[in-house]
């Protein structure tokens, strides 16, 4: 009996301690349907630390608040996932915050959602290819640093940037790391949040290094990033200096070109500049001085006196890092050009004759011993010029006005051939000059004209540009009318009022410049008529034949004018009288009618002529054409007797000619009733158009009454519809 009590202590022990160790959903995750009239789904999975949780066992609970609102395990498997198909109640349709719980069955343990969600009645979150996943932590999204570059040669530790990320969880703390996979790496370290130099970079080696970082949260979750680091070309010190002409010949002037210096840089696109440095080898350095990058001496160099020259230069580059070195500069005798030519007088007087002296010419040699040749050089102007032993001379004469400098090449050579070219720029004096010619702008007056009339201005040429003139009558060859003209500055004014006879004035001009210099010069000065509008018209003929031909001739126009000899021209003008103008033509002096006339239907026409002279004076005259009666002549009426009015243009009117002439005219058209069908008093202009109130006439024929004071005339029309 003891022995049973035993085993079954044992046993109830051994069940107490399997409930322990069994899991245990939390007795809160709980929830009754009856209660909540709303629901939504949502197909979802659990995510611990950036991990998928792959337990059947695992729980995932929805809360509003501290209530329950579903709950379910996660055994639905779809591939490597382990899903949940949660359901969630509400009594709202929609808007209470849901939020989510996780119970791990592994660590019997209950994890909290960063993630929540609204509720909304009957919608569904996430699908079984594409579920919803619940979070306890989100991995860093990104990964900054503040600067990116480094200038070469820094020192190990240098700090190149910060590091910061970005992670959607509030209060994440972050560590980064460099990775092991990427080479360039090594190159670098981290201190805390900081980039760090953990080498010596060299641009001009490699001006680019690529390096992986890692960032870790405090929730298990972690983000790679590659970046490019930029290596910033520094200052390198240079390291070869040299000098391009060690070697130079004795006797150069003063500032002659010893040499160039250049440098050698690790920075390709750095700029230098030089200096004499004291130091070991600076012996000579103040015989010489330098100018940007080249070597100058200070004094004239003598081989006899000073073969060799001992200097120290430096070179500095934009960073401030130099080199120094010594230099030997060795002088060799030999012989030297000219190197100057000097000439005494470079000026020379216009218009001098050729072989005219000019200036003596100097040769300058650092040989003192030497003797020279001296010649022109072909080119600019030197065909101009010669040289007689040193002395260069006129070979031409010289005009300012034309050439006013002369540029001219001269050649010193000596015994060796070595030679100096020189360009000379010479001089012209302007020189006064005679005047060659006057002119006067009009050379004619008109006749009576007041006295003090200014006839024309007078100019003079003359090559002195700007040279300034007086004029004044003088006596000799041609001045036999100077009495009768005056000279008030430049202007030819008349001395009297000049009456026209058609004659011509001879007067003789002087031209004085203000050098004192003139030419005289003979002017014919004529008197011309002045115009005078016409003083009346005349026609030979005031009357025409009745029953003309059109374009018949009537009469010669002609013109009295006190103007002889003048010409004129002749039109037809608008005024009092013109008022049968439009049946004339006028061609060059002929007067023409250009209808044919009758007696009968009218008498006389008016016209207004207009005659205008050659400088645009004009008469105007009006003039009665009177037609003449022939005796027992009746001029039938020209007219038609036959209308078709069917608007195809031909025959549409009764039409008469030259129907202007019968304006006094009244018309009558009668049907075969004797019924007037169309009447007008006067001015008939061809409007009949075989029409009654607008309706055409039926074809047959009409009879018209077509009267004046003196003739009637009466017909008939045949109309055709």
């Amino acid at each position: 009996m003891m022995k049973k009590t035993k085993y079954l202590m044992l046993i109830l022990v051994l069940l107490q301690f399997t409930k322990l160790c069994i899991a245990q959903v939390p007795v809160t995750w709980t929830i009754n349907p009856a209660t909540y009239q709303y629901q939504m789904t949502m197909t979802c999975k659990a995510n611990e630390a950036c991990v998928d949780l792959a337990d059947t066992s695992n729980y995932i609970a929805a809360f509003v608040g501290t209530e329950c609102r579903g709950v379910v395990k996660t055994r639905t498997i779809v591939g490597p996932d382990k899903l949940g198909l949660l359901t969630i109640k509400s009594n709202s349709i929609s808007g209470e915050k849901v939020k989510f719980q996780i119970y791990k069955a592994s660590t019997n343990t209950v994890l909290q959602i960063l993630d929540s969600t609204i509720f909304s009645q009957g919608s569904q979150k996430g699908t079984l290819a594409s579920p919803v996943i619940l979070y306890t932590n989100h991995v860093p999204t990104d990964i900054s640093i503040s600067n990116n570059s480094i200038i070469e040669n820094s020192a190990l530790n240098t700090p190149i940037g910060v590091l910061s990320a970005i992670d959607q969880d509030a209060g994440t703390l972050f560590n980064y790391s460099l990775t092991v996979g990427q080479t360039e790496n090594t190159q670098f370290s981290i201190i805390g949040n900081q980039l760090v130099v953990n080498t010596n970079f060299d641009y001009e080696t490699d001006s680019i290094k690529i390096i992986e970082l890692k960032v870790d949260d405090n929730g298990g979750c972690s983000y790679l990033e590659t970046f490019t680091i930029t290596i910033i070309d520094g200052n390198d010190a240079p390291t070869v200096l040299k000098l391009s002409s060690p070697f130079i010949s004795d006797h150069q002037q003063t500032g002659s070109f010893m040499g160039e210096f250049s440098t050698i840089d690790p920075d390709l696109n750095d700029s230098h500049t030089y200096s004499l440095v004291s130091g070991v080898g600076s012996t000579d350095n103040s015989q010489f001085y330098i100018q940007h990058d080249t070597l100058y001496n200070l004094y004239t160099l003598d081989y006899t006196k000073q073969p060799i020259y001992f200097i120290r230069a430096r070179t500095t580059d934009l960073g401030n890092l130099f080199i120094e070195k010594t230099f030997t500069v060795n002088v060799s005798n030999v012989n030297d050009a000219p190197n100057d030519i000097l000439i005494n007088k470079f000026n020379i007087d216009e218009n001098l004759n050729n072989s005219t002296p000019i200036g003596t010419l100097t040769v300058i040699d650092n040989d003192l011993a030497d003797t020279h040749t001296l010649t022109v050089e072909s080119g600019l102007d030197s065909a101009s010029v010669n040289i007689i032993g040193n002395m260069l001379n006129t070979n031409a004469s010289y005009n300012f006005e034309q050439k006013d400098t002369l540029y001219i090449n001269v050649r010193a050579t000596d015994p060796f051939a070595a030679y100096y070219v020189k360009t000379f720029t010479i001089v012209v004096n302007d020189v006064n000059d005679t005047p060659t010619n006057i002119a006067l702008s009009t050379d004619s007056v008109q006749e009576l004209s007041p006295v003090n009339t200014s006839i024309g201005k007078f100019s003079t040429t003359d090559e002195d540009a700007g040279a300034t003139h007086s004029y004044s009558l003088t006596s000799g060859t041609g001045d036999t009318d100077n009495n009768l003209f005056v000279i008030s500055g430049n202007q030819l004014q008349s001395n009297l009022s000049y009456t026209y006879t058609g004659q011509t004035y001879s007067l003789r001009i002087k031209s004085t410049d203000n050098g004192g210099l003139s030419v005289d010069k003979i002017f014919h000065i004529k008197v011309y008529n002045k115009n005078e509008a016409p003083l009346n018209i005349i026609i030979d003929t005031t009357n025409v034949i009745e029953d003309n031909d059109p374009m018949t001739y009537v009469s010669k126009l002609k013109t009295i004018d006190n103007d002889f000899p003048d010409t004129f021209t002749y039109s037809l003008v608008a005024g009092t009288g013109n008022e049968d103008n439009s049946e004339f033509k006028i061609k060059e002096d002929n007067l023409v009618i250009t209808t044919k006339t009758n007696y009968d239907v009218k008498t006389v026409y008016h016209i207004r002529v207009k005659s205008t002279d050659l400088e645009g004076l004009s008469l105007e005259k009006a003039f009665d054409i009177a037609v003449t009666d022939i005796p027992g002549n009746t001029i039938p009426l020209p007219s038609t007797n036959y209308i078709s009015p069917n608007g195809d243009t031909k025959n549409d009117f009764w039409k008469i000619e030259n129907v202007d002439i019968y304006k006094d005219f009244s018309l009558q058209i009668f049907d075969q009733f004797g019924q007037i069908i169309y009447e007008v008093p006067n001015n008939y202009n061809n409007e009949f158009d075989g029409k009654l109130n607008e309706n055409p006439l039926p074809t047959g024929n009409y009879y018209y009454v077509f009267k004046n004071g003196k003739i009637t005339y009466k017909g008939n029309i045949t109309i055709v519809n």
